[in-house]
Parts: structure tokens; sequence; C-alpha cells
């Protein structure tokens, strides 16, 4: 018989002798025990013949033991024995006789498990945790294991496609109840696949193994349990080979990503856990970047609220927490968290609640500008408080360790300019009922912050500011503020303008930013002469006229609203796209005020700054 006639007189073999299975025939009422054994015979005899046929030939025989343990023929429990005494007459294990001893020791209970395993495996049931080694050498080398515990190759036997005994496990852990004495998942997972299939000595085809079981056990651990499959060494080569298109396992590196991205979209609640161990121990801060993909970002966009707050607080004990020894170290971390804290109010995906968004900016402000020497049990400010939750379910440390270093602490006060207009100029859902720049009572997120500061520094006993402030700043903000009291009382969206800018301004002033004083003053004066002029305006006349000087000088100064341009203008000028998106937002909030002057002083700055270009 040629070759090719032998290999399809084999598969057509096999394909009868499983579609007989199926049927149900050989259970019947009317069935023998010696057909029964007849099937046994063939597959073995199948199984054995090829090595590329043993894993089909195995699968088939899985289904007649199946189909033999859920019939009721009279002749089961002689044909149990018959079948086991076939397949475990010898010592040698394969993939295949370990999914049918998993598969069939719980169908058949009855059975003498321990004495049929051994002497290979000393310990029942086969998932036991003394057996896990063992058990990752049959699994690795899709081969066979000898009564001397060494592992071999079947000749010609690798096959990208996950072997069918994989299937086999992950359900005898995730559909139905565990056995007992059964090795935690989270023993097998590290011992069977990341110190196993993922070795540093593993060959890429193992490893392309293990992506798959990765990919298969990923969405049957509950939430709890996802750090148990982002073992060191899986993390390792996986993040190894997304981080170039050259790697040999680029693609199932990729593949892989994308199933923790869609694992993350049916079942947000695992984002936090996911994403702390993307970017934790295992894992890389920078984790998109050296992948160069949007893992971190997607899993970003998809957190619940309540995931949103979790990582806040993850982020917050990286910061605090100072577990780094080497101090580079432990700044690179610190901005790391800080750079994520941004990214999660710029993240346009991600849902805004002012538990975490106060907290963030918060937390900002509070070891940007000021130093915690103790922390405030009755503080409303969480920073300072012992009373802050910790979705990290560890403690949370509020006071620096070690402190923050000038470099970060200068970092943590511009992460919080930018937090701070990220929020403001954040546009709501619309069907939110949410003002834009404000929480849900309605409070500009400058005004809480204005309100922190304040209550921060007449907390002298528990907080110490970063910069001091000479008479002359202290007395500009404080008209400042008394001019924020004006326009909070007016409700059109121009006064709103207004009071965005010059709170900014006043926040800016404490982190000694370059004409930000300047800038302030002038706003303060354009704000209060426009919002005046208007209230006199309202009013018909009915006060008295200013004297005779003040008029004079009035008519040489410009229109308030074209200094408050003017303040607009200097912001556009500024190389930050921070200032140029506030200055923005305001521009278009008070552009109703504009005038005809208005308008041709801004014609004049642009024809001054074409030329000068």
């Amino acid at each position: 018989m040629k070759g090719s006639e032998e290999r399809d007189m084999m598969f057509a073999r096999l394909f009868g002798i499983i579609a007989l299975a199926d049927s149900g025939t050989l259970f019947a009422s009317t069935a023998r025990l010696e057909d029964f054994v007849t099937v046994v015979d063939s597959l073995m005899a199948l199984g054995d013949a090829k090595e590329w046929l043993a894993e089909a030939a195995g699968w088939g025989l899985l289904r007649v033991a199946e189909g033999l343990a859920d019939s009721s023929v009279e002749w089961k429990a002689e044909a149990l024995k018959v079948m086991t005494d076939k397949l475990y007459s010898n010592s040698t294990w394969t993939p295949e006789k370990i999914a049918l001893t998993l598969s069939l020791s719980a169908k058949a209970p009855e059975l003498d498990w321990k004495a049929l395993v051994a002497p290979t495996f000393k310990h029942t049931p086969l998932l036991a945790p003394q057996n896990l080694s063992i058990l990752g050498r049959v699994l690795k080398e899709g081969g066979v294991v000898s009564e001397s515990e060494t592992a071999s190759t079947r000749a010609g036997t690798y096959k990208p496609q996950l072997h069918y005994v994989w299937d086999v496990i992950l359900n005898t852990y995730f559909k139905g109840e565990t056995p007992a004495a059964v090795a935690p998942f989270a023993d097998f997972f590290r011992v069977v696949v990341d110190e196993s299939l993922f070795a540093n000595t593993s060959s890429p085809e193992r490893k392309y193994w293990g992506f798959q079981v990765f990919e298969r056990a990923l969405p049957l651990v509950d939430s709890a349990s996802v750090p148990l499959v982002f073992t060191p060494n899986f993390m390792r080569s996986w993040i190894n080979n997304l981080s170039s298109s050259e790697r040999y396992l680029h693609k199932a590196a990729v593949s892989a990503a994308k199933v923790v991205q869609d694992h993350v979209k049916a079942s947000p609640a695992a984002g936090f856990t996911l994403l702390s161990q993307l970017v934790g121990k295992h894992g890389r801060p920078d984790f998109d970047r050296v992948t160069k993909t949007k893992t971190v970002e997607s899993i970003m966009a998809n957190l619940t609220p309540e995931g949103v707050s979790d990582y806040v607080a993850y982020l917050e004990n990286v910061i605090l927490g100072g577990d780094d020894k080497d101090a580079s170290a432990l700044e690179d971390r610190r901005t790391w968290a800080l750079d994520q804290m941004i990214a999660l109010t710029r993240n346009g995906a991600v849902p805004k609640t002012d538990e975490w968004v106060s907290r963030v900016l918060d937390f900002l402000l509070v070891h940007g500008f000021f130093i915690v020497r103790k922390a405030d049990k009755k503080s409303k400010i969480q920073a300072v408080s012992f009373d802050s939750f910790d979705g990290a379910n560890s403690q949370l440390h509020n006071i620096a360790k070690p402190p923050f270093s000038e470099a970060t602490a200068a970092t943590a006060r511009a992460r919080f300019a930018s937090a701070l207009v990220e929020v403001t100029a954040a546009v709501p859902p619309k069907d939110s009922g949410r003002t834009q720049g404000a929480d849900t009572s309605g409070k500009l997120w400058l005004t809480h912050a204005l309100e922190t500061v304040t209550a921060l520094e007449a907390n002298k006993k528990n907080v110490e500011i970063v910069t001091d402030a000479d008479e002359e700043i202290k007395q500009i903000r404080t008209q400042a503020l008394d001019v924020l009291k004006t326009l909070a009382n007016q409700k059109s969206e121009p006064a709103r303008g207004a009071q965005i800018l010059i709170s900014f301004l006043v926040l800016q002033s404490y982190d000694e930013v370059e004409d930000a004083l300047d800038l302030l003053e002038d706003a303060v004066g354009a704000a209060r002469d426009l919002f005046k002029a208007k209230e006199t305006k309202k009013e018909k006349k009915s006060k008295r006229k200013s004297d005779a000087a003040e008029a004079a000088a009035a008519e040489d100064a410009p229109p308030p609203v074209d200094a408050l341009l003017d303040v607009l203008i200097a912001l556009l000028d500024k190389n930050s796209a921070d200032m140029r998106t506030l200055a923005n937002l305001v521009f278009g909030m008070v552009s109703s005020e504009f005038t005809t002057s208005s308008i041709q002083h801004l014609i004049a700055v642009s024809r001054l700054t074409s030329g000068a270009s």
C-alpha cells in the first residue's frame, strides 16, 4: 500500500470510529463488550502506528472513554477495567494520556487511580502540587515521560496549534467544582507555564504555546485572580516580542495584547488589576512606549469609575511609598506616576467623577506647592488626611518618604497646571447635566483649587509652603480674590471666562511662573473695570460720576476688554500648549464683549506677529 493510500485509510478508520462513538451505537443496549474492546484497540494501534496521528487518535480515545463513563451499559465496569489495563500497562506518559486521565478520573473516581498513575506520578489527583514539575516536562516537550521521569520529544510531533490537553486542564480548574487536593491555579500556571514554556531556555515554539495558554486562561480567571497569569517570565517574553516587529513571536505577542484589551472591554471591573500588572513589578511603567502599542491607553479608556479611583490610589502609593532604594529609580517612578495622573485627565474616554478628579488635583497641589510635615486627621483634603480611601487595599502613606526633590516638586506643579487646564477645557457629555470646567455641584475646578490653597496656607501646623510670597504678591492675590467674588455673582459667559482666567493666574503666581504676576495684575484691573462699567450702564447713570482726574486717566487707558485681550494674547505667545488651550477657551467666552477697537487691536497684533515670523 502506498504512503498516501495508507494515510487515507488511517484517517478513514479514525473518522469512522469517532462517528460510531458519537452516534451512541457503541453504547446501545445491543452493543457488546467485544465491540468496545475492538474500538479501543484500533485507536491505540492508530496512535502507535504514526507519531503525527497520535494526538487525533488520543482525542478519539478520549471521546470513547467519556462516552463509556456516561453510559449505563451492563458491561461498563468490566470495560473500564479492560481499557485502563491497556492504557496504563506501561509507565510512558503523553499529553493524550494526561487528558484522558484527567477526564476519566473525574467521571470514574471509584477506580484505583493512585495505582494506575504510579510510578511516574506518586500522588493523586494528577494535578496535585507534587506532580506539577513532571506535568510541565510532559506538556512542554509534547512527547513522553518514562518511568525514570526523563522527558523526550516525539519525532515530528510539533504543531503550532495548542494540544487539546490544555482545554481539559482549564476545564478542570474553571468548569464546575475543582477537585480536592488539586494544586491552586496560581501554582499550576507558575510551574507548568511560566517556568516551563516561558523559561529562558525554552524554544520560540514552546513560548508560542505559552502565549496560546495565556489567551485561553485570561478570560476564565476572575478579576481578583488576574495577576496569576501575568508571571515574570511571561511578562518578559511578552514585552520583548511586542517591542519590535522583527521579533520571531511578535504576532503572537500582539495577539495576546488584543486579548487583554478585549478582556477589559468585556469585563471593565478587571481593568485596574490588569493595568497594575502591565505597569507594576513584572511590567514596565512605559509599557506602551516600549511595546509600541496602546494597550495601557486602551485599558485606561475602559476603566470603571471605581477602577479609575483604584488606579489613582495605586499611583499615589507609587509616589509616596518610596520602595526603590535607588534614588534615580525612585525619581523615575515618581515622574512616571505623575505623568499617569495627567494622562487620566487627558483621556476623554475615562469617566470623570468628582471623587478621583478632586483627588488628583489635591494630590498634585499639595505635593507640588507644599511639604507635608504631619498628616492631619481633621483635614478634608485627602492628600493630607488619614481618611482618604485606598483602592489598592494597602496602607496609604500621606507623607512622601523620602521627600520630593526640587525637580519632582516642579514636575508636580507643572502636571497640576496641565490637569487644571484639562478638566477646565473638557466638554462634558450632553446628557451628564454638568457644566464645563466644574464639578457636579457647578463649582469650577479652579475655584476648588483656590479654596484648597487657602486652606493649606492657613494650616501651618501640618504643611509648609514651598515658595514664600512678599507683601506685594499677597496684595495682588487679595485684589484678585475680591474680583473673583464679584465675578462669581454674575451669571454671564464673559464673567465666567474672566473668572477662569484670573483663577488660573492666581494659582500660577504660587509657581513663580515668568510674567504670571504682571498678567494677573493686568487681568484683575481689566476685569474689575469691564464688569464695573457694565454695572454702571445697567443702573442708567444713577451713581455719581468719577472726578475729572480719573475720567481723564480713563480716556488715555485702553478699553478694559482690550486690556483683557492683551492678557490672552500674551498667553497665546507662550510656548505652552496648556496656556494656549486656556487662552482659546477664555477668548471664546469673552468674545461677545469685544468692540471694534478690540478687533482692530487683534488685527494689528496679528500683522506684527506675521511680520516678525
